[in-house]
């Protein structure tokens, strides 16, 4: 046989083999996950687990009115944009401020649409990308009554020099990496509220915990959880108790949620009605 006709012959038996084991590989995966999603489904909700789903983006740059609205659309409940600032120093929706131009929106005119009645139940989590003065934009939110519904994040304690000037109307968020020991991470994270004055703290999902989830919720303290974006990490973050959840696939954990409420209002109903049935029986 001509070597090269061979050579041809055993390179795609080759990528059909792989084709195979990637198809088989894929399917025992799958099964696996819904394995695992049938078992959480079994289990109730915990009682605090109501959750608010934070968009995060899939793609670079995403910072337009359709982005927002797509978002919104496919379940979020916080919509996350990137800030800059142009050279007037007015506050645009971009991911770097050499990327602004004439067709960049302005956070004014993301403000007006998110007042009107479609979008009022809507926040926003703005990530700041750029040092400057918050004066304009603590003045838009006065004017547009958008005083809790924004989210400034973005940053951590030693970025917060990056903000000019003294009050920020926005909640800050600040990115924070826990330490290995939850009772230190809980009192850093109170000094950070006490001194800083921020409203919450966020966090990777690769670095949150159950017990740590546990004594964050029991402090009172307000915390996002990042990059939960695969469907397994959706199901042990909402069994978790974490309530604040970004996500890339806002749809999909959108569903998962649905489906696990309604799941657990069919225990609940079973077990009333064995309850019952015992007492008749």
């Amino acid at each position: 046989m001509n070597p090269k006709l061979k050579g041809v012959i055993l390179a795609f038996i080759i990528v059909i083999i792989a084709g195979a084991a990637a198809l088989i590989f894929h399917h025992i995966s799958i099964r696996k996950e819904n394995a695992a999603e049938a078992e959480y489904l079994k289990k109730n909700l915990p009682s605090y687990s109501s959750i608010t789903i934070i968009s995060d983006f899939k793609e670079k740059d995403n910072n337009t009115l359709t982005a927002f609205k797509e978002a919104v659309r496919t379940g979020a409940d916080i919509v996350t944009l990137d800030l800059c600032f142009n050279d007037a120093g007015d506050p645009m929706i971009c991911s770097d401020y050499s990327k602004i131009t004439d067709n960049t929106l302005p956070l004014s005119e993301l403000f007006r649409v998110i007042n009107t009645d479609e979008y009022k139940n809507i926040r926003l989590n703005l990530r700041l990308r750029q040092l400057g003065s918050l004066e304009t934009f603590n003045k838009l939110i006065s004017e547009n009554a958008m005083s809790g519904r924004v989210i400034l994040s973005g940053i951590d304690k030693e970025r917060y020099g990056i903000i000019q000037g003294d009050k920020i109307a926005a909640d800050l968020f600040y990115r924070y990496k826990p330490q290995k020991d939850i009772d230190k991470t809980i009192e850093e994270i109170r000094q950070l509220f006490a001194e800083d004055g921020i409203d919450g703290v966020i966090i990777d999902y690769k670095d949150i915990s159950a017990e740590l989830a546990d004594s964050l919720n029991n402090s009172g303290m307000s915390f996002i959880v990042s990059g939960v974006n695969k469907k397994s990490d959706m199901f042990k973050a909402v069994d978790m108790g974490i309530s604040l959840i970004q996500t890339q696939d806002t749809a999909q954990l959108k569903e998962i949620y649905t489906k696990w409420k309604e799941a657990t209002v069919n225990n609940i109903d079973e077990e009333i009605n064995k309850s019952l049935q015992q007492q008749n029986g």
